[in-house]
């Protein structure tokens, strides 16, 4: 028979063992929390060069690109300056990327904005990486600023305008020095004006029958292009061509 002694020194040994046990196992559950993250994303959109310096006066460029390792159709985006540094002189896009637009990438210098929504008609869509819109800037005060790239969404090319999840776009830094004999001419922002034709009658554009018109809608039309259903001819002119592409890239 066990003395007080023995069942004493057996429940300390008992309790030191479960304690050790919880301690481990709490050690374990930490050490997944911590672990990081293994997955990428499968597209992505960013500001490039990420910094770089200029002279007051003079004009850099930067360049919108997009990464994506899926098939994808459908590329939109906000790109914030601080307009009392800063001003746009130009903007070109590339049509390899996207070679339809809701309208052509526009800014405004007075609220130090460029807004920008595209799409391509590749068969299969957009896979790769590339310049989707090139910007040129004008610096005009000397100082540090930065550009950001809001609202970033690409959707992917599966007849359904899924969204594909994007990191976090990081800004992208510049620094204006001051103007060293610089007496350039400014020039005049090129200002491009699309026309497009609206037709009286067609059928809806509300492809997804979700009660509203999105870019969901847009990507679901670029998989039916150039077929034969008449639910995407919306002019009624017997084809599903570019003319409907523009009717519903225009539908608010």
């Amino acid at each position: 028979m066990k003395n007080k002694e023995e069942f004493k020194m057996q429940g300390t040994i008992i309790q030191g063992a479960l304690m050790g046990s919880a301690l481990v196992a709490l050690l374990s559950i930490g050490a997944l929390l911590m672990a990081p993250s293994t997955h990428d994303s499968s597209a992505d959109m960013r500001i490039e060069p990420a910094y770089g310096g200029v002279t007051v006066g003079k004009t850099f460029v930067v360049q919108v690109y997009v990464t994506a390792d899926i098939p994808v159709n459908v590329f939109r985006g906000e790109v914030l300056f601080d307009p009392k540094v800063l001003s746009v002189d130009s903007i070109d896009y590339n049509t390899s990327i996207a070679d339809l637009w809701a309208e052509l990438p526009w800014y405004q210098n007075g609220d130090g904005t460029v807004n920008f929504t595209g799409g391509t008609t590749q068969k299969g869509g957009f896979m790769g990486n590339g310049s989707l819109i090139t910007i040129t800037f004008k610096a005009h005060s000397q100082g540090e600023t930065s550009l950001r790239l809001v609202d970033a969404r690409i959707l992917e090319h599966n007849g359904l305008g899924t969204e594909v999840p994007l990191s976090a776009p990081i800004d992208a830094l510049f620094a204006v020095e001051e103007e060293v004999l610089s007496k350039e001419t400014i020039a005049k922002p090129q200002i491009t004006t699309s026309i497009l034709e609206v037709m009286p009658e067609r059928p809806s554009t509300d492809l997804n029958s979700d009660g509203k018109q999105t870019l969901a809608d847009i990507s679901i039309f670029t998989i039916n292009i150039f077929g034969s259903n008449p639910r995407y001819d919306f002019n009624l002119d017997g084809l599903v061509d570019t003319k409907d592409l523009s009717i519903i890239m225009s539908a608010k």
